[in-house]
């Protein structure tokens, strides 16, 4: 989780007082100010007591004041992992502190640094991106929520991630639903759209192709169990989105010849084209066979395995702006 260590986070650290204080007869305003604080001497049981104490009647807490406590303690504990992991804690020792983080605090950060720290985790654990796959979509949804509606606590607009790290969670995010076992659907925001990598843009950036993770059995056009569910979202995006055009376009990984790539790709293209008209969808479909002729840009080519890299390359884009007039690779 430390790869993008560098993401501009503040983190304003000071040492907890009231430490003696009870847990009777103290004013919400006397906790905020010590969940406000930070300890050098981090105790996570004393910040969850505190969230605990927080929520009894007899502090008067607001339902606001109690959202951003816990984003307050999401932003100590995410501290504490920096401190960690700076000191040569191992990610897998820190995830649980992360899993904590967003809990109490569901910020942009906590699913970000959450999601990466599973995609890092145990490399047999193919099931990793299908968790890392959601915490990169409820980061962007979280990101997405303040720039829409504001900030609720102090200090969050502030942090939010420029356009440069908006572009890398996006691209991140695509892998991971490219790579995760299950079809990973993407989460609805606040305002009811769907989102995640579906959403139109990040922080003015957007994704210019989708992935749409219909995979197939083995040199066949049969759609897998995973294949089938992300063929069904297709369906459900383009009916939400109204869309009367679209164009999807077909890749496959380097192994057999050119003509054969080009040949399956179409094929493919031709079954989820096949399913949309099958389920109802009557408005155009353009679709755009690559073959082997676009493999996926990694900015780590080492970050993969070579399986999980042919299966990068191994994909279906949905692109709502394609330029009709790009070079024909397969025909």
């Amino acid at each position: 989780m430390v790869r993008y260590i560098l993401l501009n986070l503040v983190f304003i650290v000071s040492v907890i007082t009231n430490t003696n204080a009870t847990a009777q007869n103290r004013a919400c305003e006397q906790i905020v100010s010590d969940i406000d604080a930070s300890s050098q001497s981090f105790n996570l049981e004393k910040l969850q007591a505190y969230l605990v104490e927080a929520k009894a009647p007899d502090t008067q807490c607001t339902s606001k004041q109690l959202f951003c406590m816990g984003r307050r303690a999401s932003r100590l504990i995410i501290n504490e992992v920096f401190t960690r992991s700076s000191a040569g804690v191992g990610d897998g020792d820190l995830k649980p502190l992360l899993e904590v983080a967003y809990d109490v605090g569901p910020t942009w950060k906590a699913a970000f640094y959450l999601a990466e720290a599973e995609e890092d985790g145990d490399k047999s654990d193919q099931t990793r991106f299908d968790r890392s796959a959601k915490y990169f979509q409820l980061a962007i949804n979280h990101i997405d929520e303040i720039d829409k509606f504001g900030s609720v606590c102090a200090g969050e607009t502030e942090e939010l991630p420029n356009q440069s790290i908006a572009r890398m969670i996006l691209d991140r995010a695509a892998k991971s639903v490219l790579l995760a076992k299950t079809f990973v659907k993407p989460p609805i925001t606040r305002s009811g759209e769907i989102g995640g990598v579906y959403l139109p843009s990040l922080r003015g950036v957007s994704l210019e192709r989708r992935p749409v993770p219909t995979t197939f059995e083995f040199n066949s056009v049969a759609f897998t169990p995973k294949g089938k569910a992300a063929a069904k979202f297709l369906l459900e995006f383009i009916n939400t989105k109204n869309l009367s055009t679209l164009t999807l376009l077909g890749h496959t990984d380097k192994k057999g010849n050119d003509a054969f790539n080009c040949t399956l790709s179409k094929k493919r293209l031709a079954a989820v084209k096949g399913f949309l008209r099958k389920n109802g969808y009557t408005g155009e479909i353009s679709t755009a066979p690559r073959g082997e002729f676009e493999p996926v840009k990694l900015d780590d080519p080492g970050q993969y395995s070579e399986e999980e890299t042919d299966r990068l390359n191994r994909r279906v884009e949905l692109a709502l702006n394609y330029n009709k007039s790009a070079k024909k690779l397969c025909e």
